[in-house]
């Protein structure tokens, strides 16, 4: 940035990268739009409705899951116990188990990855879906052992969300899911007024020339229209899951459950990010959702969504709670790719909250604990407060020993801040007689009932920062 020039922000930034993206990628429309906190920091275009795709399976998922809460179908149940034409599937090898709901809802049912076959069948009547359970599925893989992105999976749990429900997938998923929420403007037909689907050649963005497929037997893969507004509806709804704590859990899917869907379920095989410096990122897929573990922006939820005419992404972080939405209505634009660099963007300058802070709660007590029998040891002390591999992993005498030889500082020493990990493992910073800081202190609780300390570390501030330099 040049001297005297002001600092942008985050809705800036947004609306210059994306004016690039769609100047690039030649998408008629593009709508975008972001959230910290719930509260809404960007928008653009965001009541137009687009077709999303692929970012259909979280909504699909979370019907399964409705279900499975409401004990009208288990997960790990044979499929073909929930859509008895798939009775007759032949699976890859003798020794396959038999394909379940989570493996469909997770991608490792083993059937053969349908993009962009599975694009065209959205509109599929009852017939040709029938014909096409009767006759099975091509298996890639055996059921259980790989990601495979599986279209047909999903078409399939459609039809086991209408069986379990007793009305068709699209009903259960309008009245149990959107209409809770507010998503009045998501549905499974386009609005009168909606971004029309094209495509690109020769650089230039073109009408697709046929009308969007209409709604049938493949649209709980593929088949919902939603605009950026109510999509954020959905994003935070999915973010409001976290943390885990106690209170009113109000609906439609409990927090567990949407918890459930966005923890990885079967790994992937590293790629590349798409950013601006490129690197590895790791991941899996959850239950409609994909996870990446990203070195830079951590552990991010997201789906993309690719058709003909149309592209989109959804992107949030449950740790640091913000959400960016962005579609485009141009044949598979790349809009995960766009929604990565903007994040990037925005974390290089320092625009992304930070995450959330964990509360020390129990912890407390059990590190001043520890820091008074450090400043005046005592068996007795040490025995009440430690789990009883303590003393057998190390004894007492040599423990006080290694502290003092750690300790070249003036006590009596002190709690300052403390960091907690989780529940059972914090990193404590003890300050001097003077308040300096001066030590880290990391500690860890036993699983017992009531916990006590299994394990200490003490390492003096200025060691840390060697070891980083």
């Amino acid at each position: 940035m040049k001297k005297g020039e002001k600092n942008p922000n985050a809705s800036a930034i947004l609306k210059a990268h994306f004016g690039l993206i769609q100047d690039g990628c030649k998408a008629p429309s593009l709508a975008y739009g972001m959230t910290f906190g719930g509260k809404r920091i960007a928008a653009h275009n965001t009541t137009l409705p687009f077709r999303i795709a692929s970012m259909s399976k979280s909504f699909t998922a979370a019907a399964v899951l409705l279900l499975r809460d409401r004990k009208k179908l288990q997960l790990d149940q044979p499929i073909a116990e929930l859509v008895p034409e798939l009775k007759n599937l032949t699976l890859p090898t003798s020794d396959s188990p038999a394909v379940t709901v989570r493996h469909l809802l997770t991608m490792s049912s083993g059937l053969s990855t349908d993009d962009p076959w599975g694009d065209r069948h959205l509109d599929a009547d009852h017939d040709f879906m029938q014909k096409l359970f009767q006759d099975g599925g091509y298996f890639a893989e055996p059921p259980g052992t790989e990601f495979c992105y599986s279209n047909y999976g999903y078409a399939i749990l459609g039809r086991a969300i209408s069986n379990a429900a007793n009305q068709t997938f699209q009903q259960f998923i309008s009245t149990e899911l959107w209409t809770p929420l507010g998503m009045h403007s998501t549905g499974w037909t386009p609005a009168a007024h909606h971004a029309t689907p094209h495509r690109r050649r020769d650089n230039a963005a073109i009408d697709d020339g046929m009308p969007p497929l209409a709604d049938g037997g493949f649209a709980s893969m593929g088949g919902i229209w939603s605009t950026v507004d109510d999509l954020l509806i959905w994003a935070n709804f999915m973010l409001n899951a976290f943390p885990a704590r106690d209170g009113k859990d109000d609906g439609p899917l409990c927090r567990a459950s949407r918890r459930e869907m966005q923890q990885i379920s079967r790994a992937l095989k590293r790629e590349l990010t798409p950013g601006l410096s490129q690197r590895n990122i790791f991941g899996g897929y959850g239950m409609g959702l994909r996870l990446f573990d990203d070195t830079k922006l951590g552990y991010l939820v997201s789906h993309s969504g690719g058709l003909p005419g149309y592209g989109s992404n959804m992107i949030w972080h449950p740790e640091r709670q913000f959400a960016l939405i962005s579609l485009a209505n141009i044949t598979y634009a790349p809009m995960f790719d766009a929604n990565f660099v903007a994040l990037e963007t925005l974390q290089s300058e320092g625009l992304l909250p930070a995450a959330r802070v964990r509360s020390a709660g129990p912890l407390i007590k059990h590190a001043e604990a520890l820091v008074a029998l450090l400043n005046a040891w005592k068996d007795e002390r040490a025995h009440a407060i430690f789990a009883d591999n303590v003393v057998l992993d190390e004894s007492f005498e040599r423990r006080k020993m290694q502290f003092d030889q750690v300790a070249k500082f003036k006590g009596p020493f002190k709690c300052g801040e403390i960091t907690a990990h989780n529940a059972a493992s914090a990193d404590v910073i003890m300050l001097d007689a003077n308040g300096q800081s001066v030590m880290k202190l990391s500690l860890k609780l036993s699983p017992q009932v009531p916990p006590l300390i299994q394990s200490y570390e003490i390492k003096a501030i200025a060691y840390e920062e060697l070891l980083k330099s």
